[in-house]
């Protein structure tokens, strides 16, 4: 509640003088636009590789999101204020991470994703096995440790694939491409809570973690080797 009476005190004093044309938005449009962007995609394999990298952001949140309730309750034996405490953890490193990504001139911005997605695979991953300590407060402490390196790592890697995107796409097509890496973005969020529902059915949710988090290893590894990411 508080967050959006701060947006609208924000936007009440934005002063903006716009343009508005007028023009005939339809299906047919829409559609039209889209195959334009589409085009774009294909006529520049960076921006495929962009568009893997935007689906992996959202796919490698999925385990997290989608165990930390079961995780906390019957792992970490916490009420909500544990899982409050993760999630205001997982929001604060974002917000450090995005502020200290531009920073991190002096490392090219493929190693950057690379680098900070095996950070956030490992954080996950520690994330899985912060049930092997022994007393219950470790775990916690140890959980809320990867929730902070977590949201830290996912904070430049999500600033990082903006500039790319902004960087890489002509200012007439950024609606457009927009709309496509929304759609692809979108996509990889069913695909990740099946894959975490299937390996809940047959495994303990911190295994499940553990094993989204190798998954996760493996699929950063893979973005090293996109030669056209060198271009970012």
């Amino acid at each position: 509640m508080a967050t959006f009476a701060l947006s609208a005190a924000v936007i009440a004093f934005i002063r903006l003088e716009e343009t508005v044309t007028r023009g005939r938005a339809d299906f047919r449009n829409v559609l039209s636009d889209f195959a334009k962007g589409l085009r774009l995609v294909r006529e520049h394999r960076v921006l495929i590789a962009l568009l893997f990298v935007a689906a992996l952001i959202n796919f490698s949140t999925v385990p997290l999101q989608t165990f930390s309730v079961p995780y906390v309750t019957d792992w970490l034996h916490g009420d909500a204020s544990v899982l409050s405490a993760m999630q205001f953890l997982v929001v604060a490193g974002t917000g450090i991470g995005s502020v200290i990504c531009p920073k991190l001139t002096r490392i090219r911005r493929n190693t950057q994703i690379v680098a900070f997605g095996l950070l956030q695979s490992a954080a996950l991953l520690l994330f899985g096995l912060a049930v092997l300590a022994r007393d219950l407060e470790s775990r916690r402490i140890v959980a809320l440790v990867a929730c902070l390196m977590f949201g830290l790592s996912s904070g430049v890697i999500n600033v990082v694939f903006a500039a790319a995107l902004m960087r890489n796409v002509p200012k007439e097509y950024m609606a457009r491409l927009s709309g496509i890496s929304n759609a692809v973005m979108t996509s990889a969020i069913p695909a990740g809570s099946f894959l975490c529902s299937a390996l809940a059915a047959f495994v303990k949710v911190p295994v499940a973690i553990a094993a989204s988090a190798a998954l996760s290893f493996v699929l950063f590894l893979g973005i090293a080797g996109i030669k056209t990411l060198k271009n970012l």
